[in-house]
């Protein structure tokens, strides 16, 4: 991924979620301005998490900042987050021409089944509840007529 210049008016075209670096001088525009965009990505809490960052030929991860449950090698996030959350993570790469920063959004959520009762632990109590009620109901009706 390169910025492209015009060399007829100094016309600068950045890629998207390019950085450009160094000094701009004379009448060089900027097209368009560089914005950051953020990579939404998701994990389970106590489950391993791994994302696979593939920069472009002849670019290379230059560092990464992230939560401590994250670790980056080879060019792979990976990880076992231990708590729900959000968690950003700003991974930098380079290249002999330009150098580019990645922005990632972890939305950790909880293991499915850890937020309450599964549904056939909540069958099994509403019947137990009205068996419970049934023999009540029975037992009172009995000494009721003694």
């Amino acid at each position: 991924m390169t910025n492209d210049v015009d060399n007829n008016d100094g016309t600068i075209n950045a890629h998207s979620g390019c950085t450009i670096s160094g000094e701009i001088t004379g009448n060089a525009v900027v097209n368009p301005v560089p914005a950051t965009v953020t990579t939404v990505l998701t994990a389970v809490a106590g489950q391993e998490f791994s994302f696979s960052i593939s920069p472009e030929e002849g670019t290379s991860v230059t560092g990464y900042e992230g939560p401590s449950w994250l670790t980056m090698s080879g060019g792979v996030l990976s990880g076992t987050p231990t708590s729900v959350g959000t968690y950003d993570v700003t991974v930098t790469a380079a290249s002999a021409e330009y150098s580019l920063t990645l922005q990632y959004r972890i939305v950790v959520s909880e293991a499915p089944g850890e937020s309450g009762w599964s549904a056939s632990t909540i069958l099994c109590v509403i019947v137990a509840v009205i068996a419970v009620i049934a023999v009540a109901a029975i037992v009172l009706r009995w000494f009721g007529r003694i």
